[in-house]
């Protein structure tokens, strides 16, 4: 099972020593079934006023609901085909909440409401109604019904009636439609007449380099000029499409990943240059990830995938069956790290990307040990690359002085008709261009590539 969220709901945790329920069931339409911490995935029954403990499953089948009140208040509905685990989170005393499969809806009460997550703190104003969908692929949607949910690190505030997908590198607003897929048809070439002025490209490329295209409205309009090398004129081949000219070749690429080739026209059968073209439907306007991601794994034997975008994520191990014992040892690939609780941090970075084996250690009588756990760390290269907030996407003025602004993540560089732009402290840019054409900003990583984000005038 492949785990990669983790909400955790702020609250008591216990009363005067004794353990208090995270949640109880008050209410279920079919025969919704539930698990224990000690027993995990072993399924049985749930009845009515059953009360649920940290570690402790629930899930439904089809055509089945399962209505909880948690201690501090909110009630959650589970809802068909879904499944979560209640957990409880360390020193702090609060509730922890997998969703494991399907979809939950949680609404709070008179008060308002805190939540932690390895996305950050998220607040959800009184009588607010909201809905945590986890998808195939390891996203969690959050659908806002009724009040106001804020994520307080990024400042982004979601209305009734908004929703927004989130990975932990962060948050993805439903704007824009998937990348396409690879456009190499084995049709014959359809040819491109191209007169001998130059082609109106959206974007002059060098032959040889591959590169990103961020266009709000696809297809893009690329082009090459001719090479010096080329007397007679260029060719330029991509997908099913070919375009010539005698001072520049260009082609229309709608969304999807091209392999192109350029070739001088008195040699068309000798290539002499290649490289990849990538146009994805993107406004570069969803905010870039501004925090530390944080990772919350379980020793319970299970395998949890988290990703990341520029900042790699804070890792806490916790052990919720833990034995008493006086000392604990948590071993990450091998290495060792004692601790006095059965649970653990490590700071932002400690663990890099790749494949890490994790097991805790109880110094008990007699001595004992946790399952194995497989932690996952994994780049988000769907994650947002950078931020374009001027000009807007519905594009320019043309002949007007356009205000350029956005931001860039650490290591990207920024630049404007090859003059590079000035970045602050919050890596931002501010500058001006004369809206005579089109708008093609470069980013640029020594790992990720170069990415062109498209402002066209009106």
């Amino acid at each position: 099972i492949v785990l990669i969220l983790t909400v955790l709901l702020l609250g008591l945790g216990y009363y005067l020593g004794s353990p208090v329920p995270i949640a109880t069931l008050e209410a279920a339409q079919g025969n919704p079934e539930r698990d224990h911490a000690e027993s995990m995935n072993h399924w049985e029954k749930a009845d009515l006023s059953d009360k649920f403990f940290e570690g402790d499953g629930a899930r439904t089948f089809e055509k089945q609901e399962a209505e909880f009140q948690l201690f501090s208040g909110e009630r959650l509905l589970l809802k068909p085909q879904s499944q979560i685990r209640f957990l409880r989170q360390g020193k702090d005393q609060g509730i922890g909440l997998n969703v494991e499969l399907g979809e939950v809806d949680i609404q709070t009460g008179g008060q308002e409401l805190m939540l932690e997550s390895e996305f950050g703190e998220l607040v959800v104003e009184a009588n607010s109604q909201f809905t945590l969908t986890k998808s195939a692929e390891g996203k969690l949607r959050v659908a806002v019904r009724l009040g106001t949910l804020e994520f307080t690190e990024q400042g982004q505030r979601l209305e009734a009636g908004e929703t927004v997908d989130v990975t932990l590198g962060g948050l993805e607003f439903e704007e824009e439609p998937a990348e396409e897929p690879l456009d190499d048809s084995e049709s014959e070439p359809e040819e491109v007449n191209q007169p001998e002025a130059l082609f109106a490209a959206d974007l002059w490329f060098i032959p040889g380099q591959t590169f990103t295209v961020h266009d709000p409205r696809p297809p893009s309009a690329v082009g090459v000029r001719t090479p010096l090398d080329c007397p007679e004129g260029v060719i330029l081949r991509a997908g099913n499409q070919v375009s010539e000219g005698k001072r520049s070749a260009g082609l229309r690429l709608s969304s999807g990943r091209y392999q192109y080739q350029v070739a001088c026209l008195q040699s068309p059968t000798n290539t002499i240059a290649e490289g990849v073209i990538r146009v994805t439907r993107d406004s570069g306007q969803r905010p870039l990830p501004q925090y530390t991601p944080q990772a919350n794994v379980v020793t319970d034997g299970r395998k949890y995938t988290v990703l990341y975008h520029h900042r790699l994520p804070r890792v806490k191990i916790s052990w919720p069956t833990a034995p008493q014992a006086d000392a604990f040892t948590v071993k990450v690939d091998g290495r060792s790290y004692k601790s006095r609780q059965s649970s653990f941090s490590l700071k932002a970075g400690a663990l890099g990307a790749g494949t890490h084996k994790i097991v805790y250690s109880a110094e008990s009588q007699p001595p004992r040990r946790s399952r194995t756990t497989i932690l996952k760390i994994k780049y988000d290269a769907q994650a947002p690359k950078a931020r374009v907030s001027s000009p807007p996407a519905s594009g320019f003025q043309a002949g007007s002085n356009v205000p350029v602004k956005g931001q860039a993540l650490a290591g990207w560089t920024v630049s404007m008709n090859g003059e590079a732009l000035e970045l602050d402290r919050q890596r931002r840019f501010a500058s001006t261009f004369e809206g005579s054409g089109q708008l093609a900003l470069r980013f640029s990583h020594p790992r990720q590539g170069v990415h062109y984000f498209l402002r066209r005038a009106r």
